[in-house]
C-alpha cells in the first residue's frame, strides 16, 4: 500500500471514527473527504459517507459538493436522489445546486429531469435562474412537451416575475 493510498484511507476513517463517536466534523473535513472520493471515482463510498451526515444533520456545503462534483463525473441520477434526500430531511440546498444539476441534466439531452428540479426548487421556495429555466423551456419545446414548458413559464409568473420574449422564426 503506497503513501498516497494511506493517507486517504486514513482521512475516511478519521471522519468514520468522529462520526461514530458522535463528534461532528467540520466541514473541511469533509469536503477533504469527498474530494478523494470523488478524484477516485468512489461514488459508492461517498454515498455512504453521506448517508451518514444525513442521520446527523451533516454540513450544507458539504451536500453542496457532492451534488456537483456527482453531476461533474456524470453521476446525475446519483445526485438527483442525493438532493431529494436533504429536501426530506428539511436541510438546507441552495439554488446554484439546483443550477448545476439542471445544466447536468441538460447537457445529458434530459429536459424534463430538468424540469422536476425546477419544479422542486420551486417546491422548496428556491427560484430557479430565469436564464437557467429559459434553456428547460426550450429544450422542452424541441421534444414536443410544450405543457412542461408551459407549466414551468406559468411558476415565474405566478411569483411575479417578467419572462422574456419568445422569438419568433
Amino acid at each position: 500500500m503506497d503513501w498516497k493510498t494511506r493517507k486517504d484511507r486514513g482521512s475516511y476513517w478519521a471522519v468514520h471514527k468522529m462520526l461514530h463517536r458522535g463528534v461532528l466534523p467540520t466541514a473541511v473535513t469533509y469536503r477533504t473527504v469527498i474530494h478523494r472520493f470523488c478524484q477516485q471515482h468512489r461514488v459508492d463510498d461517498l454515498l455512504v459517507l453521506l448517508e451518514k451526515m444525513l442521520s446527523r444533520e451533516g454540513c450544507k456545503t458539504a451536500y453542496n459538493q457532492v451534488i456537483e462534483k456527482l453531476c461533474g463525473l456524470g453521476y446525475t441520477d446519483e445526485a438527483y436522489k442525493l438532493l431529494g434526500k436533504v429536501l426530506r430531511t428539511a436541510s438546507r440546498v441552495d439554488s446554484n445546486t439546483c443550477h448545476i444539476l439542471i445544466e447536468s441534466y441538460l447537457k445529458e439531452g434530459n429536459p424534463l429531469s430538468s424540469y422536476k428540479v425546477a419544479c422542486r426548487m420551486f417546491n422548496r421556495n428556491l427560484i430557479p435562474d430565469l436564464k437557467v429555466c429559459d434553456k428547460v423551456r426550450d429544450r422542452l419545446m424541441q421534444g414536443g412537451r410544450v405543457e412542461e414548458a408551459d407549466k414551468l413559464m406559468l411558476r415565474f409568473v405566478e411569483r411575479g416575475h417578467k419572462l422574456p420574449q419568445l422569438q419568433r422564426t
